[in-house]
């Protein structure tokens, strides 16, 4: 998969692919010649994140500060959970496992399967943490349904 992502990236003169633990993305990308990235965590990965999930938003920052960059977050919104999250998981059951209902939160918004698959949707007070980590200016938030798109500029 990296490797379609790098022939991919290597169309464009401006792009580059980088693979590594977002966790510690700032030393990841320590020394490159990268100009006013735009670093994008998409489909609720950040809902899915391995590890400490506000530690990868700091480097997402740290990065986009630091170059002058930019940073898109797209994740599920947990006021659409109760009417969106069953339906969806059901329809990428293969994928996630089936829906463990007694251990799903409908309440908090986080997904469970039976499989040990866990998702997190997130609530407004959650988003706005989001963006007070990155830091920066918020260019635009789109609240869709049931989706959220969060942009941020350290420009």
């Amino acid at each position: 998969m990296f490797s379609e992502l790098q022939k991919r990236a290597s169309l464009y003169p401006n792009t580059t692919a980088v693979k590594g633990n977002a966790n510690d993305l700032s030393n990841i990308l320590a020394g490159t010649d990268i100009a006013s990235p735009v670093i994008a965590c998409l489909q609720n990965s950040i809902g899915t994140w391995e590890g400490d999930y506000k530690k990868a938003l700091s480097e997402m920052g740290k990065v986009a500060k630091e170059k002058q960059g930019e940073v898109i977050i797209s994740a599920w919104r947990q006021e659409g959970f109760k009417k969106n999250a069953i339906d969806f998981y059901n329809s990428i059951s293969a994928l996630v496992g089936e829906p463990d209902l007694e251990r799903t939160d409908f309440e908090n918004g986080i997904f469970r399967s039976k499989t040990g698959y866990v998702s997190k949707w997130w609530k407004p007070e959650e988003r706005d943490e989001i963006a007070r980590i990155l830091g920066g200016r918020k260019v635009n938030e789109i609240l869709g349904t049931p989706f959220f798109i969060l942009h941020v500029a350290h420009n």
